[in-house]
């Protein structure tokens, strides 16, 4: 997703002038922990009005920090029980 979405987005945006700063994580995206309400609603509004977007201020101030969620148990249980299956497969040579 990354290479074929943000990747032409962020050379077509600097080709036409535009600046662009990044903010990766290991894990995560769009709408994702780190990616919160009012990082997006200040970014849009900052675009809208033709302000530069303050990305040291979403990384660095607490009234636009992410929190870690967990998945349900269900999905966390489910990944598990995936994950062993390949691997099982995987050592019986299938």
């Amino acid at each position: 997703m990354h290479d074929e979405q943000v990747v032409p987005l962020v050379e077509r945006w600097r080709a036409r002038g535009g600046d662009v700063t990044t903010d990766f994580r290991p894990s995560g995206g769009h709408t994702s922990d780190w990616a919160t309400r009012a990082v997006l609603l200040d970014a849009v509004d900052r675009l809208a009005e033709g302000r530069p977007i303050d990305v040291d201020r979403y990384r660095d101030d607490p009234a636009y920090a992410g929190r870690l969620t967990t998945p349900p148990v269900t999905h966390r249980l489910r990944r598990a029980a995936s994950l062993t299956r390949k691997r099982v497969l995987a050592a019986v040579g299938r």
